[in-house]
């Protein structure tokens, strides 16, 4: 059987998972999947009022999540917070594959910044605190510092991951 990698590309809201996940993806041509997009409305709606999401509300995003990445026979990008080990935990016993996830990390008023500027998305800057506490940096993540460009960024990465594409 052919092993295969789950780039998991997380972090706190505005740090570029989506941006830089789709670019990674473009890279290594491989799929990409916005963790975004398999939150339930209530999530939604909860983080759009400035409500932080607990465990209990992201167990169904994560079974969904999981669900679209295993329907994937290969590699395949995916963009997720995955602010805590527990939810990691899921994330890696759900999903088929090897599980690599790579932190993008940056400064609070940047971040802040990025978030205050964007348009169309449900997520309440108000929370960014909230995601900053909750965020425990995993041992095994590889870490980006967000201050490069997306393509910058993409290629530090494709130079630190193992190839294990299948």
């Amino acid at each position: 059987m052919v092993e295969f990698t789950r780039y998991i590309i997380m972090g706190v809201s505005g740090c570029g998972k989506s941006t830089i996940g789709k670019v990674l993806a473009s890279k290594l041509d491989i799929p990409f999947l916005e963790g975004d997009a398999f939150h339930p409305v209530e999530n939604v709606e909860k983080m759009r009022a400035g409500t932080p999401l607990t465990n209990s509300d992201r167990e169904a995003w994560i079974r969904d999540l999981s669900q679209a990445a295993n329907d994937i026979h290969g590699a395949c990008v995916i963009s997720c917070s995955a602010l805590n080990q527990t939810v990691r935990n899921w994330i890696e016993t759900q999903m088929s594959g090897v599980c690599q996830f790579v932190l993008l990390e940056g400064k609070r008023d940047v971040l802040l910044s990025r978030l205050n500027n964007r348009e169309d998305h449900f997520f309440n800057p108000d929370l960014l605190d909230s995601q900053l506490e909750a965020l425990e940096v995993p041992a095994n993540a590889l870490r980006f510092n967000i201050g490069l460009t997306p393509d910058e960024i993409s290629k530090q990465i494709i130079y630190k991951i193992p190839m294990k594409r299948g």
